[in-house]
């Protein structure tokens, strides 16, 4: 390595990891020097930047082949989310994947780095419907990797959970009564759910402008559908765009031949659930 970077897991997200996993927090974070440094070294790379995230670190560098993005997380479900990030990037949809490791502190995934790489939540102005639906367009129909959990099954135990700590700063839990609607609703959609390829999170952060379209990263590790993503765009998109949420997913339901009425139930859902 001919560059230097500091490693150690910055203050604001070592806090945030203590939260979600106080048993794992400190171990993850100690290992985290050294485990970066082993992919450095293998893909002869020059760290240049420790870059923003919540639930993980994630630095860029400088290699032979090109710019690479090394994440180190220390999710549990580190492993099926590599398993949904490979099979989008087959797809194209996500950056290229080029090696997933995980040991007993966390799960490391090697991948290009987009440029310009900057989230659509980041900017100033919301991408074109038509952009957005062109990334998401090589999903539909697409079968998920093998064994992974239902989405329906993650949303149900947000809906019955009472002391929900998973929450974005500043939010609290939904009322009851909102929680068992949203709860009617996705009972409704799983009677008739075929699970498929879904990223799980496709938050405004977690969709980067290339130069000249849209990838998506961070995928959750789940099974579900290609509505439930523009549901959950649809949702999200409102903090930053002018368009409601129903707005929004009845434009991307046009224009990939979704169901309306299923994508509004699903933004119902996870505007409950506090996804």
């Amino acid at each position: 390595m001919t560059g230097t970077v500091p490693f150690a897991v910055p203050a604001e997200i070592l806090r945030e990891v203590r939260t979600r996993w106080p048993d794992t927090a400190d171990a993850w974070a100690n290992s985290a020097p050294a485990q970066l440094q082993r992919f450095c070294d293998r893909y002869q790379a020059t760290p240049t930047r420790v870059m923003r995230s919540r639930y993980g670190l994630v630095v860029k560098a400088d290699s032979p082949s090109g710019p690479l993005i090394f994440r180190y997380s220390p999710d549990p479900d580190g492993e099926p989310q590599s398993r949904v990030a490979a099979a989008l990037a087959a797809l194209d949809v996500s950056p290229r994947l080029h090696e997933t490791v995980t040991t007993p502190y966390g799960t490391t995934t090697v991948l290009d780095c987009i440029t310009p790489g900057v989230p659509i939540g980041d900017q100033d102005t919301a991408p074109s419907l038509d952009r957005v639906a062109a990334m998401l367009r090589p999903m539909s129909g697409q079968p998920a990797p093998y064994g992974l959990p239902s989405v329906l099954d993650w949303l149900a135990d947000r809906l019955t959970d009472d002391g929900l700590t998973d929450l974005a700063p500043g939010r609290t839990i939904a009322p009851p009564d909102e929680r068992r609607a949203a709860l009617a609703l996705l009972r409704g959609l799983a009677a008739d759910h075929v699970p498929a390829l879904c990223h799980g999170d496709a938050s405004p952060w977690n969709i980067l402008t290339g130069t000249d379209r849209l990838y998506l990263i961070d995928p959750r590790g789940v099974t579900g559908e290609l509505a439930y993503d523009v549901a959950v765009i649809a949702l999200k998109g409102e903090r930053f765009a002018p368009a409601s949420a129903a707005t929004t997913g009845a434009a991307l339901a046009k224009r990939l031949g979704l169901a309306v009425g299923r994508i509004q139930a699903w933004v119902r859902i996870a505007r409950a659930a506090r996804v």
